[in-house]
């Protein structure tokens, strides 16, 4: 509040204004406005919390507070709460510097609260609005010297001291040492007491594909080194030869993702395969178009790869289906030992966890469903079979997914590699 430049995301900012001549300066207006404004807004949300936590007890609220002049406090908070008006003036809750400057002027308008009034006006009238609440309030004052401090732990020297740590013992007033044991023992079971399920604090309520396959290769090195990734090798342009960064691998993979959900498939089906090329051009351009993608991302594709898809058996398929279904969200439950093992199950018993995904693709023929997974990996020729090795812990809970969604049987689930134009049957 005291920075020369005050910043507040609907008002803007507030500089001080500057005499550079006489080298003075002083708050302007627009800061002193947004000063006000900042402070109005951080009270507000101090109350929000304020009210937050009073309104938690159950049964008993206990609150406490210190001042250093009683009396004084005492009259400025009676001086508040004198009004006739029922909500308490605005401006003087502004004037708060903490929550005892709002508490206690609305208590001290309660009707059980009249001792601490007396105390207040020291023989005046009250002459504010009195509130006949069904809550009870309980107002106890105690002075700095009626709290009495037990000293007998500063005579102990540090070897006794440190010995009271380890063995928890009760202190008499004139100082003898007498064990309590049944109270030691209650002390030592509440603070030692742990809570039984910990560990669900910690256990995500949702997991998708990734995360729970993610897990199965980090607990075993053999697989998660059997499943390293190739990529297609490139020969970086120095910055000077490149007029601007193009996209990496993975952005690519998601705009092919986005061109292959939002291709209208019926249009491609009126025309022949060698109109696939014209007509996916086109409505990759539509697409720009209507600013679903920008120029840059579709140059950056090569529709020839998705032209290739439509020409590939596994396409024709596709668009001989009647019914094909693209980009599909799904939730299933899973137990817990699928995700934390069997050791773990009697732990959290019939517990399961939400595993959630996105299907990029599945068409209906005749005699069941066939799954259709996209990748843009690339794998040297011969070497497809890590790609099934990599995705097919992906493609089993897919598949389980459908069936139980479709109450269907998936017969067939391909992935099909867009960069080398593979179909890979599962």
């Amino acid at each position: 509040m005291n920075k020369s430049i005050l910043l507040h995301q609907d008002l803007g900012f507030g500089p001080d204004a500057v005499d550079y001549k006489n080298r003075l300066s002083w708050p302007s207006a627009a800061k002193e406005a947004i000063k006000a404004k900042i402070k109005t807004e951080t009270l507000s949300e101090e109350m929000r919390i304020l009210y937050v936590a009073l309104t938690r007890a159950r049964e008993k609220l206990i609150i406490t507070g210190s001042v250093s002049n009683l009396k004084n406090a005492l009259n400025r908070w009676i001086s508040t709460s004198n009004t006739k008006d029922k909500k308490l003036p605005d401006y003087e809750m502004l004037k708060g510097k903490n929550y005892l400057d709002w508490i206690v002027p609305a208590i001290l308008r309660h009707r059980s609260c009249e001792e601490l009034r007396e105390m207040a006006l020291d023989g005046n009238e009250f002459k504010g609005l009195l509130i006949d609440d069904s809550s009870l309030w309980n107002i106890r004052i105690w002075h700095k010297n009626d709290i009495i401090v037990n000293n007998n732990f500063d005579e102990l020297q540090d070897k006794e001291f440190f010995d009271w740590l380890e063995n928890p013992i009760a202190v008499s007033d004139n100082g003898k040492i007498n064990s309590n044991t049944a109270n030691i023992d209650e002390i030592n079971r509440r603070l030692s007491w742990k809570y039984k399920y910990e560990r669900a604090a910690y256990i995500p309520a949702k997991v998708s594909v990734t995360e729970l396959k993610r897990r199965f290769e980090n607990q075993s090195t053999e697989e998660s080194t059997s499943m390293s990734f190739f990529s297609a090798p490139l020969v970086k342009k120095p910055m000077f030869l490149e007029e601007q960064k193009g996209l990496n691998a993975a952005e690519k993979g998601t705009i092919i993702h986005f061109i292959m959900q939002h291709l209208d498939l019926d249009e491609i089906k009126m025309n022949s395969a060698i109109n696939y090329s014209n007509t996916i051009s086109n409505q990759v351009n539509k697409m720009v178009a209507k600013d679903l993608l920008t120029v840059k991302q579709a140059e950056s594709i090569d529709t020839g790869m998705i032209v290739s898809f439509f020409n590939s058996e596994l396409g024709k398929r596709m668009l001989t289906s009647k019914r094909i279904n693209r980009e599909i969200p799904f939730n299933i439950a899973i137990p817990f030992d699928e995700f934390y093992g069997k050791e773990n199950q009697e732990y959290m018993m019939e517990e399961t966890i939400l595993l959630q995904g996105v299907i990029d693709c599945y068409f209906e023929e005749d005699d069941g469903i066939v799954l259709v997974d996209y990748k843009t990996d690339y794998a040297p020729k011969g070497r497809e079979g890590i790609i099934r090795d990599r995705y097919k812990f992906q493609l089993d809970y897919y598949t389980r997914a459908l069936e139980e969604i479709t109450i269907k049987q998936v017969k067939d689930k391909f992935i099909y590699l867009f960069l080398t134009g593979v179909s890979l049957q599962m």
